[in-house]
């Protein structure tokens, strides 16, 4: 509870400047909920009631991690996109390399399969149109007993993580599952603005409770976690620490 002053004369508006340390990623939400008028000399005063309100947005600081890429590891992305490719019909690998559909897509790269399951034109996505492109799942357990420091450091190693992967021109696609939600949910990013309207769409987020979505998770899909721990073909790249995860976002290099 904070209270604000102001002063304004007869027929006039006055403007009151209000700064709030926020301490955590997430969403906000502001409340007035009394309004005191004073005369000049303090002597009377009138009160209302306010019912008004508004959420703001806050952002991690806006800090990519620093990522390079090894020679076996681009070796090896060209030939889990071609795998991807020729088994375009499996359920396991669909999401991975398929998008919705674009006005002045061609009819015949339409994945007929999974347009019929989810009701919605899907378009098989190609080596040329997939090779600047990365899948990134978060795996959410936990997310409906988290408490609001866990979920902020895990805000901002995602976008750490996610800022990263721009920097090599990539388009990154985040995936996770929503309460309620049979089909997978994503969203593509390829630039700053993209990535807080991803971020927003997750603050905004209620998601399923327990484990059974790793069940639906593909191992070798590119995941981060609520402990901080960062996947890729189901092996460990790192494990943030809850305590210093700033220090590691600023500091340390990561070669995958």
């Amino acid at each position: 509870m904070r209270r604000l002053y102001g002063s304004v004369g007869g027929r006039s508006a006055c403007s009151i400047r209000c700064e709030q340390e926020a301490g955590y990623c997430g969403l906000l939400l502001l409340r007035m909920e009394r309004t005191f008028f004073f005369d000049y000399l303090s002597l009377f005063f009138a009160k209302r009631q306010e019912s008004g309100e508004m959420r703001l947005a806050v952002f991690p600081k806006e800090q990519p991690l620093s990522i390079e890429f090894s020679a076996d590891a681009l070796e090896q992305r060209k030939l889990m996109e071609q795998i991807s490719l020729q088994n375009a019909g499996e359920e396991s690998m669909d999401i991975r390399w398929l998008r919705e559909y674009r006005a002045g897509d061609l009819t015949r790269f339409i994945h007929w399969k999974q347009s019929a399951r989810t009701q919605r034109l899907w378009i098989k996505e190609y080596e040329e149109e997939a090779k600047n492109f990365l899948v990134l799942v978060l795996d959410m357990e936990g997310a409906d007993k988290a408490q609001l420091k866990e979920m902020s450091a895990f805000y901002e190693v995602l976008s750490a993580v996610v800022l990263g992967f721009l920097r090599h021109s990539l388009t990154v696609r985040v995936c996770w599952y929503e309460k309620g939600q049979a089909d997978i949910a994503w969203t593509d990013v390829c630039n700053i603005v993209q990535s807080r309207d991803m971020l927003l769409r997750i603050y905004e987020t209620s998601f399923p409770d327990g484990n059974a979505v790793r069940q639906k998770m593909s191992p070798n899909a590119m995941r981060l976690n609520l402990h901080l721990e960062w996947f890729w073909n189901n092996m460990l790249i790192y494990h943030f620490s809850s305590r210093n995860y700033g220090e590691e976002i600023a500091q340390k290099s990561f070669i995958i």
